[in-house]
């Protein structure tokens, strides 16, 4: 066999950097659960714009590809934007149709199913992780994952770490779902299997474990297909030949987590030669021995709330560590430095693997995985309704539409894509911009108009005055409107110029302040420019339901009378796209949610992503003796160092950097005791107040400084960072939750008030 090979240093000084608290704190690796989306990548026809679309919530969730259809070669870029190098403009348009294939990502129901069924486990092995006695130990899942994750492969995971060639040859290859490494106990496999939830039709349960464990024959083109038995037999063969030429002997246990099979029903599965495979492969001295050893569902959390894991759970989870691990005994050759060489070797380099349909990424930390699931969020842009909907921008039954729908639903990214099919027909494109809330909105929207024009024009000679153009043009309706007849009459003008024809977006259109007064002064203007200019084209968006505006006009002495649903085609959009699970569970927690931000839609997620963060200012102990954490030097510390747990602003490209962190807080300035404790902290901040210029409003839409962001929810509305931190407090929370939480793709810190007010007084 040779001379035991060494990992290199690097390895261990990147294990060191990576997990530096290695030997008192269990690391999960990734950090947080990735589940695949079934999805199409469609090019939207006239835009030039490569989408992600997804089916419809009520649509079937799998479609299978032809045979004849070709897949995406390992690294191809499948939206043209690189995980490590995004554009400052990013948020809304940002693939590009060069490679386009249009295919597919298929997700099989059996897949679909096993993911769901990994996610338990790895909530519950968290879970388990807490506890406070328990050994510390580092656990990896899905080693070979990207914007949607595969199953762990550690074999080719281990090439990639830069092995010599030859180390594996074709028949040593193996993979498992699950891998701890134990600081006690050595290595631990678990192969998990989401048999219970589904079985074949016309198989009985005990057939289908037995199916799901000692595997299937070859039956006509369909292979034999592995069970779990022989898949964790085969692993575990795998990984003593690698870790032998380290010269690493651990003990490696194997176990089987079965989330939807109770004991008895495993036991009842269990025949002669089944209960002799499956009690040696899990060393157990009898049936019973071998069920304790399994996780099966008494140990699991419910179907709908994967993440939510009781105390009684936990013991569950305990007895049965103790019985799969614990009483194998102690691994004697386990040492500190033998403990960090076994993570320096499949954590210590660039845990990646290249997939056969989708591009491959890297994900170690905590912050890798929070940049990279607000990146995953950030490319499934569209419901299947709504990409035919866009192809509706030229219809004459949808010349002026009006999408509504909660937070994080796709409404802008549809504006867009409507602008940019206008603009492929050779006309100008007026982004409205309605209140001062919605300014940084609309200068996103017309700076992605114009990138994504261009780009998709590049090779095109046009003059500049034969291009179309996107304009901003600004007129609050949330105050008594007095330039809105001038408006008028300059629009009319610009139209006669172009044939009669008009072609306007209007972006959060209305607010939560004075909605209704707002709304009143946009439907008129609407109503009298419809009036002037009949062929004009107005694509309007708000998170709002119509409320009735109609009648007697309240305090605005220029309304007509006029209601939405007179003026527009009117779209619900309800199927969340670009907010994690726990965002849009902080959403629904308004009392404006279902009235009047209608309710979301039921559709699958990526995951239940990362859970949102309470923190806590307290005048007592260590905080400053002020009212509110926005006044506290102590708490802009504490939002450092979360910040630098997450390693932002470093030079990892696959990081996080300062402009995706947004902070909320009501009436910010530089003075604040926040603001300094960042600022102490060397964290460089851009603070946008109330009354912030337009060109502030601009940098902070555009991001073109890395900074993080200090503002309102009122300012930043519509616009999407991966982390945001709130320091709204008691009586403050409500408009924010849909308003400013909703902001986050990823990771939500949020200063949560007391159960009693005793902390603020």
């Amino acid at each position: 066999m040779g001379e035991p090979r060494k990992p290199p240093e690097e390895w261990r000084e990147n294990v060191r950097q990576f997990y530096p608290d290695l030997n008192t704190t269990t690391y999960f690796v990734p950090p947080i659960f990735f589940r695949r989306r079934p999805h199409y990548t469609r090019l939207v026809p006239q835009t030039g714009q490569l989408v992600n679309e997804l089916p419809d919530p009520e649509a079937p969730t799998t479609r299978k590809r032809s045979s004849g259809q070709a897949s995406y070669k390992a690294g191809e870029a499948e939206s043209g934007v690189e995980r490590g190098n995004r554009p400052q403009e990013r948020g809304l348009l940002l693939q590009d149709p060069s490679g386009h294939k249009g295919e597919l990502l298929e997700v099989p129901q059996s897949g679909a199913r096993g993911e769901i069924a990994e996610e338990h486990v790895f909530h519950c092995l968290q879970e388990l992780a807490k506890q406070p006695k328990q050994e510390r130990m580092v656990v990896l899942s899905q080693l070979s994952f990207g914007r949607h994750p595969n199953k762990s492969s550690y074999a080719p995971t281990a090439v990639e770490f830069g092995m010599p060639e030859g180390l594996f040859g074709e028949s040593e290859k193996g993979e498992c779902d699950f891998l701890i490494i134990s600081r006690k106990y050595g290595l631990v496999i678990i192969e998990v299997k989401a048999v219970g939830s589904w079985r074949t039709a016309g198989d009985s349960v005990p057939s289908a474990i037995k199916k799901a464990l000692n595997g299937e024959p070859a039956t006509g083109p369909k292979k034999r297909k592995k069970g779990a038995i022989e898949q964790l037999n085969n692993a575990r063969e795998v990984l003593g030949k690698l870790l032998r030429r380290f010269g690493l002997r651990p003990q490696i246990a194997a176990t089987i987590a079965l989330p939807y099979v109770t004991p008895d029903e495993l036991k009842e599965a269990a025949d002669n030669d089944f209960e002799e495979s499956l009690r040696k492969c899990l060393c157990a001295t009898d049936l019973q021995h071998a069920v304790r050893r399994c996780l099966c569902t008494d140990q699991f959390s419910s179907f709908e709330k994967p993440s939510s894991v009781s105390k009684d759970l936990v013991r569950a989870l305990q007895t049965w560590w103790e019985a799969a691990v614990v009483e194998r005994g102690l691994d004697d050759t386990m040492t500190d430095d033998k403990y960090e060489t076994l993570v320096a070797i499949f954590c210590g380099s660039a845990v990646r693997v290249c997939l056969a349909t989708l591009p491959s990424a890297s994900v170690r930390t905590l912050g890798e995985a929070v940049a990279e699931y607000g990146f995953i969020i950030a490319q499934l842009t569209l419901h299947r309704s709504q990409r035919i909907l866009v192809n509706k921008a030229l219809a004459k039954d949808h010349q002026r539409v009006f999408l509504y729908g909660p937070p994080g639903t796709g409404k802008t990214v549809v504006l867009a894509l409507v602008g940019l099919k206008w603009m492929a027909q050779g006309h100008d494109v007026y982004v409205l911009i309605t209140s001062k809330a919605s300014r940084a909105i609309c200068y996103l929207l017309r700076s992605q108009l114009q990138i994504s024009y261009r780009r998709e024009h590049r090779n095109t000679k046009q003059s500049a005055t034969s291009s179309p153009h996107v304009y901003l043009r600004q007129c609050s309706f949330d105050t008594v409107s007095t330039g809105s007849k001038e408006l008028i009459d300059l629009l009319a003008q610009r139209a006669e110029a172009k044939k009669g024809n008009l072609h306007i977006l209007i972006d959060e259109a209305e607010v939560p302040i004075k909605a209704d007064r707002s709304s009143r002064n946009l439907y008129s203007f609407c109503s009298q420019l419809a009036e002037k200019v009949p062929k004009v084209r107005i694509w309007a968006a708000s998170m709002r339901e119509a409320t009735n505006t109609s009648g007697d006009g309240g305090d605005n002495t220029d309304s007509s009378g006029s209601s939405r649903s007179d003026i527009f085609t009117e779209v619900e959009m309800g199927a969340s796209l670009r907010c994690s699970p726990a965002v849009t569970s902080e959403v629904k927690k308004s009392q404006h949610y279902d009235n009047p931000i209608p309710p979301y839609a039921d559709s699958p997620s990526t995951g239940t992503g990362p859970k949102s963060i309470a923190l806590r200012h307290r005048r007592q102990k260590d905080h400053d003796d002020v009212t509110h954490p926005k006044k506290c030097k102590r708490c802009g510390i504490i939002i450092a160092e979360k910040l630098a747990s997450l390693d932002v602003g470093t030079d990892n490209p696959r990081g996080l950097k300062y402009r995706d962190v947004l902070i909320l807080c009501s009436n910010p300035d530089e003075n604040l005791g926040m603001v300094c404790g960042l600022k102490g902290k060397g964290i460089p901040v851009l603070v946008v107040g109330s009354k912030a210029d337009d060109d502030l409003i601009r940098k902070m839409a555009l991001m073109e400084t890395d900074k993080v962001i200090v503002t309102t929810w009122q300012a930043s509305l519509g616009l999407e960072r991966d982390v945001v931190i709130g320091t709204y407090v008691v009586g403050e929370t409500d408009l924010c939750r849909p308003y400013g939480m909703s902001r986050c793709r990823s990771l939500l810190y949020w200063f949560d008030p007391p159960k009693t007010d005793e902390l603020w007084q």
